[in-house]
């Protein structure tokens, strides 16, 4: 589909009021019309848009095609949903029904994002539904939830506008940073003790305990929610360990690999696919010279993985400490080199 991206013009704001209607999540299963009267009986909603332009801020750029405008991104930073403080301009975007899924509302954010970026602000939020498809789309454009927003169906989603976002993309997975809002599907893979104990950890037994794992743990840089490109769907975690986190010293130029994959996805190749991705991404674009990996002793699934990706052995230690468990197992040790 043709379509240009341009700013909005001064007689067109008086559509973001339709936008934002229009932009109203309606859950799976909802019968019958959401009043349209939300939008200006919500002084939240208004916000929004009322008096568009009358902001320093106000920023807003439309998606046209054939002539007509269907969508647009606009931000401002007044006391909306997404607002988090008076320098933070806060997100709206919004694509008519018809027009979704065609990548038009990412290009929108995108040249936001990067308008934003060259006119000197550090980061901009935005609030969304917690059951939206929609946080699929802003996770991959590098927004981070950071708690609940107005309420407890809401995430309130933060962009470091100066902070380097990777995202990476195979035929059948995407890998992107790690969310706050990951922490009950983490819970559902990270629970089984078919999982977490064959790599060294033991099952998580609480989102909330999810959740503090995905706050300091999966924060280090080059870690990786593993999710399928189609659906969004969880299916694990791959990444590179460095310092302290690796399982054995490490020279300059070289990182620890590490992945894993919860049982429901078993077989699918999804652990080789995410780590070929990564390691292409270490040597093209980190500039490593050697790549690390190890699994314990009974881990075929691990070592399968690391053979298909030309992994060679090194050595195998014995009464490796397995802090994490309180045992002692026997470890296999393997490298990659450029």
């Amino acid at each position: 589909m043709d379509y240009i991206i341009r700013n909005m013009h001064e007689d067109e704001w008086h559509l973001l009021e339709e936008f934002l209607y229009q932009a109203i999540y309606v859950p799976e299963g909802f019968e019958g019309e959401v009043p349209r009267d939300i939008v200006r009986d919500d002084p939240k909603c208004r916000a929004a848009y009322e008096d568009f332009g009358s902001l320093p801020d106000d920023q807003a750029m439309v998606a046209v095609v054939d002539g007509e405008v269907v969508g647009a991104c606009w931000v401002r930073t007044t006391d909306e949903y997404g607002h988090i403080d008076n320098a933070t301009p806060s997100f709206s975007i919004s694509l008519f029904e018809e027009f979704r899924g065609r990548g038009i509302g990412t290009e929108l954010m995108q040249r936001m994002l990067d308008d934003l970026l060259s006119a000197g602000y550090a980061r901009a939020s935005l609030s969304v539904q917690k059951e939206n498809p929609a946080a699929r789309l802003y996770a991959r454009l590098g927004f981070r939830s950071v708690g609940n927003g107005a309420d407890e169906t809401e995430w309130l989603m933060i962009r470091e506008l100066n902070e380097p976002f990777t995202l990476i993309e195979t035929d059948r997975l995407i890998l992107r940073p790690w969310l706050a809002s990951d922490a009950q599907c983490l819970l559902s893979l990270a629970n089984d003790p078919e999982v977490g104990p064959t790599a060294g950890w033991t099952p998580h037994e609480s989102a909330e305990e999810s959740a503090k794992i995905i706050k300091t743990v999966f924060a280090a840089p080059e870690t990786y929610a593993v999710v399928l490109k189609g659906s969004g769907e969880l299916v694990g975690c791959a990444g590179f360990n460095a310092g302290d986190a690796a399982s054995m010293p490490l020279s300059d130029g070289e990182l620890e690999l590490g992945y894993w994959i919860g049982r429901p996805f078993w077989g699918c190749g999804y652990a080789t696919e995410a780590s070929r991705a990564l390691v292409e991404r270490g040597f093209n674009e980190l500039g490593l010279r050697g790549i690390h990996a190890a699994y314990f002793d009974g881990n075929e699934r691990s070592r399968r993985v690391l053979d298909k990706l030309g992994f060679s052995y090194m050595r195998t230690e014995q009464d490796v400490e397995c802090v994490l468990l309180g045992e002692k197992r026997t470890e296999h040790f393997m490298y990659l080199r450029r």
